[in-house]
């Protein structure tokens, strides 16, 4: 469709299309299907750890775009023709236009993590593998080395990045994070290069699954 034509849209014609795409609750909160360490890798074409060097929002037509360029620096899937790319989100604020999904997750200018990404196709309502799941913060310790912090997703499993019997044992009787930390100290947090090395034997099971 021709940029001219797509502008043209309605509203109305872009709500039913966003409520078609989108399964929500009564509260308005997007239903995302779960996904597995397995589904996050197999499902992305592209994978990278990285940082959103800048995001700003853009108006076309009914819609609000927010196009977020991310400086590429270690790439585990998939390849990026240059050191930069850009991926586009649905919503954001421009010319007074205000478009909100719900679910929706925007990483933010700065901020450092790997990447899953299901596609690098503009035509996305997020490009990331399950949205907010498809995002990994990035964090450093004091000699400068990469770590990833866990806390927030910790009932995923991921071969390789075996988690302290003990927390999962504290998570099941309902223990805070910060209860888990303060026993268990940096028992959830773990080193990128191990991250990277479960990517990419989970990229080699699957590869030889296909011979």
């Amino acid at each position: 469709m021709r940029r001219s034509a797509y502008n043209k849209v309605s509203a109305l014609t872009i709500g039913c299309l966003l409520w078609l795409l989108l399964a929500t609750t009564n509260a308005g909160a997007t239903v995302l299907q779960e996904l597995s360490f397995d589904d996050l890798v197999a499902q992305s074409v592209f994978i990278f750890a990285g940082k959103v060097q800048s995001a700003r929002e853009e108006q076309q037509g009914e819609l609000v775009y927010t196009l977020v360029t991310f400086n590429v620096e270690q790439t585990f899937k998939g390849s990026a023709p240059t050191a930069t790319i850009e991926l586009r989100f649905i919503g954001g604020a421009a010319n007074g236009h205000n478009v909100k999904v719900a679910g929706q997750f925007i990483p933010a200018a700065g901020a450092r993590g790997v990447f899953f990404v299901e596609s690098l196709d503009t035509k996305q309502i997020n490009p990331l593998s399950g949205w907010q799941q498809g995002f990994f913060p990035l964090m450093q310790d004091a000699s400068g080395a990469d770590y990833l912090d866990m806390r927030q997703r910790p009932d995923l499993k991921i071969p390789g990045l075996e988690v302290d019997p003990l927390v999962g044992k504290m998570l099941a009787m309902g223990f805070s994070l910060e209860a888990i930390d303060a026993k268990v100290p940096r028992a959830l947090l773990f080193s990128l290069d191990d991250f990277r090395a479960a990517i990419l034997d989970r990229l080699s099971r699957s590869q030889g699954a296909a011979q």
